[in-house]
């Protein structure tokens, strides 16, 4: 659904109109990051253990929120006074909706509730495409109603969440200066805040090759999405049950049987791959043409994310979050570096290229050290046993 809306998008702007409008959301996207510092994944783990209450949740996810808004306030001040012409201010409302509709899911995806999680996705999704159809509707612009659509997406998938936590676990909302939303969360932190920092690609390539050439990437690199939803919904269901496990062989036995859901992503990201010099002048149109071979790399890009994600909770949810805020943290930033370089050179095609070695680099590091990790515990279990 999400990339129907972006195709739609597309095919009612400019490549110019559609790169103001999806570097503001790139921007938006990347806060979230930086506010968020991988809290939630933090606090999934600490409510899985049995070490946060609702009540300790609630006061943490408050402060959080009204930090959230504190900064997107500043944000339009300095908008305002430096690019008052721009659709830059719209980070703020995305990138609000963002992070109270991802808050909301804490409670449940630690309850292990992933296809309560899952309604709430669809819903998020349903409503952002049909406020978009009643917006075009009513004349308004494409690329304009983008940013509304898609916060008021995030705002209806927040009110299902808070309805969906049994009152037992309803976090209890309070606010406190003595609360630290932030701690204990440093490297979980440090990966949620290099994988937020790759959705700078697009305002990086806007300034160094220009609002067309962002345009163009912008245009096609949310079709994946689909299939990386695939994969993040296999990583966020698996991850309280691999918090619960005692080394990696057990909780693979968890996991296994879902592994279907990173695969057939795998294979989707391939068909389209294949189908990209096809798909793009048939949706979007011969104006977005040079489009077609970015989509096809960042099929590949997808790929090696789809693989990455559920090594990387693994990893995360055994203790071993400093090694992947390590990999994570120095992977993107050779990847913002290269787009920089690559981007300018050779446009969205530079960029996607960048993102592709990126995502290979973190996927080998990932393998290395689970394939280390299952080799440990494998000769733990046969000293054990005595074999």
């Amino acid at each position: 659904m999400l990339a129907f809306l972006y195709l739609l998008a597309a095919r009612g702007s400019s490549p110019q109109q559609l790169g103001s409008a999806v570097s503001a959301i790139a921007i938006a996207t990347a806060a979230v990051g930086f506010i968020d510092f991988g809290t939630n994944s933090h606090w999934v783990r600490e409510i899985s253990r049995g070490s946060m209450d609702p009540h300790e949740l609630g006061r943490r996810l408050t402060v959080k929120i009204v930090a959230a808004l504190a900064a997107g306030i500043v944000w339009v001040g300095v908008v305002s006074l430096v690019r008052s012409d721009s659709m830059l201010w719209t980070a703020t409302p995305v990138m609000l909706g963002l992070i109270i509709n991802q808050t909301s899911q804490v409670a449940l995806r630690a309850a292990a509730r992933g296809e309560l999680v899952a309604i709430m996705i669809l819903c998020d999704r349903i409503a952002a495409f049909l406020i978009f159809l009643v917006l075009i509707v009513a004349g308004l612009s494409s690329a304009s109603v983008l940013w509304i659509s898609l916060t008021c997406g995030s705002l209806v998938s927040a009110s299902l969440g808070w309805l969906f936590v049994e009152g037992r676990h309803r976090p209890v909302p309070a606010f406190s200066l003595r609360t630290n939303p932030w701690r204990g969360a440093g490297f979980f932190g440090v990966s949620s805040l290099a994988n937020s920092a790759q959705s700078l690609d697009l305002p990086i390539l806007s300034i160094v090759a220009g609002p067309a050439a962002a345009g163009l990437f912008g245009a096609v690199n949310r079709w994946t999405q689909p299939m990386s939803l695939l994969a993040a919904a296999f990583s966020a269901a698996s991850a309280p049950f691999v918090s619960r496990s005692s080394d990696v062989i057990d909780a693979w036995r968890h996991v296994r049987q879902a592994v279907w859901m990173p695969a057939s992503a795998v294979a989707l990201s391939t068909a389209v791959a294949i189908a990209a010099p096809a798909l793009v002048p048939l949706l979007l149109g011969d104006g977005y043409v040079g489009s077609v071979e970015s989509l096809r790399v960042l099929a590949f890009v997808s790929i090696f994310s789809i693989l990455s994600q559920p090594l990387m909770v693994i990893l995360q949810s055994l203790g071993h979050d400093r090694y992947t805020a390590l990999c994570m943290g120095t992977a993107v930033a050779l990847q913002l570096l290269a787009v920089a370089i690559m981007g300018a050179a050779y446009g969205s095609l530079g960029a996607a290229y960048a993102s592709l070695i990126t995502q290979i680099l973190i996927f080998g590091a990932f393998v290395v050290r689970v394939v280390r990790i299952y080799r440990h515990a494998r000769a733990a279990v046969l000293a054990e046993t005595g074999k």
